[in-house]
């Protein structure tokens, strides 16, 4: 579930989610309030910066605070 704007054109994208909730209980689970991510080149990939963001899964734990990662650890 997730509630999201969205943005694009030709050099410029932004998206900002207001609420996201991903849960799969055997892959991940991923929790984000107020999530800003964006370009202003035609990069197609950017950092997400999050009011709140919690995200853990095989390969990935995050936790993002007032849009500071707080920890993050890749996992093998």
């Amino acid at each position: 579930m997730n509630y999201k704007f969205s943005y694009y054109s030709p050099k410029l994208w932004f998206n900002i989610t207001f609420l996201d909730i991903d849960w799969d209980n055997e892959l991940w689970k991923s929790f984000a309030l107020f999530q800003l991510a964006g370009s202003i080149t035609d990069a197609p990939h950017c950092e997400d910066r999050s009011l709140f963001y919690y995200h853990t899964s095989n390969h990935l734990t995050r936790i993002d605070l007032l849009f500071v990662t707080l920890y993050q650890k890749w996992n093998k």
